[in-house]
């Protein structure tokens, strides 16, 4: 799995919103069995903190 997520530096974060999902592309590591991206204030980073669920995908 940490080979699969390396052979790439691009992914997508999809959280839940009050309205609707929504998806976002991402730059990101693998960093100690973690998947590691920064974001600034916003949609990204509110609905993470407060929403349970976020999907994570490896894009290709």
């Amino acid at each position: 799995m940490l080979e699969y997520l390396r052979s790439a530096s691009v992914g997508r974060v999809a959280v839940s919103t009050a309205s609707w999902p929504e998806i976002f592309p991402v730059n990101y590591v693998p960093d100690y069995g973690t998947v590691v991206f920064r974001t600034g204030p916003g949609t990204k980073l509110d609905a993470v903190l407060a929403g349970p669920r976020s999907f994570w995908k490896r894009t290709a």
